[in-house]
């Protein structure tokens, strides 16, 4: 009896779990940046689930880099990932643009809008939004 109440908290768990934490979005061409007002919740995490973090390289076991994309608060401890209003100081937004290339041969694939998707959520303050 107690194994099935723990399978069914577990699989509990795992829907909440899912459920708050994806953006609904399976196909990374799907996910479209707005001109202005960028999300790191609505545009921006859901862009490093999809690209970065479900790869095996920037989570937490990885850490490719020494590079954590899992959280606001991850991708913003390390000085100068993220410089807030200044995309072009950002070495976030220099690996996507290709102005400071990627270390390993796998390329970055985003597409032009979320790139820019990217600089302009870091021009506009990289809030926790």
């Amino acid at each position: 009896m107690r194994l099935i109440a723990f399978i069914g908290v577990l699989a509990a768990g795992f829907v909440v779990a899912v459920g708050c934490s994806d953006s609904g979005i399976t196909d990374p061409e799907d996910l479209v940046f707005p001109d202005s007002n960028v999300s790191y919740a609505e545009h921006v995490q859901p862009l490093f689930n999809l690209r970065c973090t479900n790869s095996g390289c920037h989570e937490e076991q990885t850490r490719a880099g020494d590079l954590v994309l899992t959280s606001y608060f991850n991708l913003t401890a390390r000085p100068g990932i993220v410089v807030p209003f200044s995309s072009e100081s950002s070495i976030l937004a220099q690996k996507i643009d290709g102005r400071n290339p990627h270390r390993i041969n796998t390329p970055i694939l985003v597409n032009a809008n979320q790139v820019q998707g990217v600089k302009t959520w870091i021009d506009e303050g990289a809030k926790n939004n």
